[in-house]
C-alpha cells in the first residue's frame, strides 16, 4: 500500500457499527425463529441508510477542499455503500425470518403492493 496514512478513516465506524449490530439481530432473529425481534431488527436499515447518507454527504464536502486524498475519500465511500448493502441483506432476513413465521409478506407497504396488484404482477 502506497497510500498515505488516512485519518477520515474513522469516519466509516458509524456506519460499520450500525451494520454490525443490524447484521446480528437480523441473524439472531432468524436464529431464534423470532418474529418480533426480526421486525425490530428490519427497522435498524432506515438508520443504517441515513447514515451512510450523512457519510456520503460529510466525505464529498471534505473532498472538495482535499483533493490530494480523493483516492482515500472515494474507497470510504464504496466501503459505506457496500456496508449499507450489507444492511440490505440484513433486512431481507428479517423479511424472510417474518414470512416463515407469521406466513406475512412485509416487503412492501400496502401501496406498493396495490400498485404491483394493478400492474398485473
Amino acid at each position: 500500500n502506497n497510500l498515505p496514512e488516512f485519518a477520515e478513516i474513522k469516519l466509516i465506524q458509524p456506519v460499520y457499527t450500525l451494520c454490525d449490530h443490524n447484521l446480528d439481530a437480523s441473524i439472531q432473529a432468524f436464529v431464534n425463529a423470532d418474529p418480533e425481534a426480526a421486525t425490530a431488527a428490519r427497522l435498524l436499515d432506515k438508520q443504517l441508510d441515513a447514515a451512510e447518507k450523512d457519510l456520503d454527504r460529510e466525505l464529498i464536502t471534505v473532498m472538495e477542499s482535499h483533493h490530494a486524498s480523493l483516492e482515500g475519500y472515494i474507497h470510504l465511500i464504496f466501503v459505506a455503500r457496500f456496508l449499507e448493502r450489507v444492511g440490505d441483506h440484513a433486512k431481507n432476513i428479517c423479511e424472510d425470518t417474518i414470512f416463515i413465521e407469521r406466513a406475512e409478506d412485509v416487503r412492501f407497504t400496502k401501496d406498493k403492493r396495490a400498485e404491483i396488484q394493478a400492474a398485473g404482477v
